[in-house]
């Protein structure tokens, strides 16, 4: 307690981005475990309201008929595709990034609307609109990002997550990852948990720490046993040049596959470069420093973006995944906290429709909940418990037959069933 105390009156003095590992700033930067949850939210906080910006609302018009033909036609890439992200980001891509640190009405920045939709921005609309945005960036709706390896190949951890597609390089591309950076910058203000779904290795880059083996693995795990083989393969019986390539099939030349299954040299020439036993180890080397700088060019463009919205200074503060966390949320459900973060209206906690209630969101999975969670507050996660500044509210429906939310407010008019089953099917 006293060392945090003591860190969190100092850290405003001490320049965190510094690689020097004799400076204080470096070195509290590597005890960041030690330094509790609370407090790197109080100093985060506290830098975000120091570089607040004030004015009014940036407003965005957005067509979902537009975004739905376009997917319809095929246009999935950078240049052509009209989706809601696209859209956006054609709209305010290019405003002067201080607008985007404007908390207007409280938790928002943008005002939206949707063409030919009723329906007034009190805060669930902008939310929605913001969910479904970060939605289309890992979908197969948009490909500036793309399924990590392990997701294609349906093997390892992370096949939920997403990279960066490194084939898209243009200086659209980069524009678009620029501002997708400024999405996770806008999530962390308005305590959004937009669901940003990147692996360790994505999370550390932004943050300037060094990816490892572990974290190519999380994303690819067949070529991390490829790796293991050829530098392990003494220890299987194979020590000569001959019975190597016999091994690899003589197919093994100094080029590697990347996350978007392109092959590409290791160096000029290496397409027509056999790997012998000798060199297999320096081979290993280069392919696994590739595959973990692959996507550097386009990770410094959402660095970029999020800078731009928020100081990188105090998120070097967080270890990758509380820095994941912090943005995202999580995309599990701590259903008891929830509940001791539940109001009533019309009801008691003990009342047999709100145990109904309990009792059947206890049984539902992650992406279940997931869409409760939007159908009541307009987005996909909750925020992580120490942003948590919203409860939940439930009230009293009466007899009616289905429940109705107000996601400005984050509350849900609960019919009063009168059963386990009723309530299921009311809320599925």
């Amino acid at each position: 307690i006293r060392l945090n105390q003591r860190i969190a009156c100092t850290l405003p003095l001490l320049d965190l981005s510094s690689n020097d590992p004799e400076s204080l700033g470096y070195l509290i930067r590597e005890m960041n475990y030690l330094i509790l949850p609370h407090v790197k939210s109080w100093i985060l906080e506290g830098a975000m309201q120091a570089t607040q910006s004030s004015g009014e609302a940036l407003k965005i018009n957005l067509d979902n008929m537009r975004a739905a033909d376009s997917f319809e036609k095929g246009e999935i890439e950078p240049e052509t595709s009209q989706c809601l992200f696209v859209q956006a980001y054609a709209q305010v891509g290019d405003k002067d990034p201080v607008v985007l640190r404007n908390l207007w009405d409280g938790d928002r920045i943008f005002q939206v609307s949707f063409d030919g939709e009723s329906g007034v921005d009190a805060g669930g609309v902008s939310r929605d609109a913001l969910t479904r945005m970060t939605d289309d960036l890992f979908s197969e709706r948009f490909t500036l990002f793309q399924p990590c390896p392990n997701a294609r190949h349906a093997t390892g951890i992370n096949t939920e997550k997403y990279v960066p597609n490194p084939s898209h390089c243009s200086s659209l591309a980069m524009s678009q990852f620029e501002f997708a950076g400024k999405l996770m910058g806008i999530s962390l203000r308005t305590r959004l948990a937009l669901p940003f779904e990147l692996p360790s290795l994505v999370w550390k880059r932004i943050i300037g720490l060094e990816a490892n083996m572990e974290d190519l693995r999380a994303i690819d795990n067949i070529a991390c046993q490829l790796l293991e083989a050829l530098r392990t393969c003494e220890e299987e019986g194979t020590d000569e040049n001959s019975s190597f390539i016999e091994d690899f099939e003589n197919k093994l030349t100094f080029t590697y596959n990347g996350s978007d299954g392109v092959e590409r040299e290791l160096f000029p020439g290496g397409r027509d470069k056999i790997v012998t036993f000798s060199d297999r180890f320096s081979y290993c080397d280069m392919v696994e420093y590739s595959r973990l700088h692959e996507f550097d060019p386009q990770i410094e463009a959402m660095k970029r973006g999020l800078a731009a919205v928020v100081p990188l200074s105090p998120l070097r503060l967080f270890p990758w995944d509380q820095l994941e966390v912090s943005v995202a949320g999580d995309p599990t459900f701590d259903l008891e906290w929830w509940k001791d973060h539940t109001i009533y209206e019309g009801f008691d906690k003990n009342d047999h429709a709100v145990q109904y209630f309990w009792n059947v969101m206890g049984q539902l999975s992650a992406q279940e909940l997931s869409g409760f969670v939007r159908f009541a507050w307009g987005r996909s996660r909750l925020p992580s418990k120490v942003q948590w500044i919203t409860n939940m509210k439930i009230t009293n429906r009466g007899s009616s037959t289905l429940p109705v939310s107000h996601t400005c407010f984050f509350t849900v008019d609960l019919p009063d069933y009168e059963s386990e089953d009723e309530m299921r099917r009311g809320l599925l």
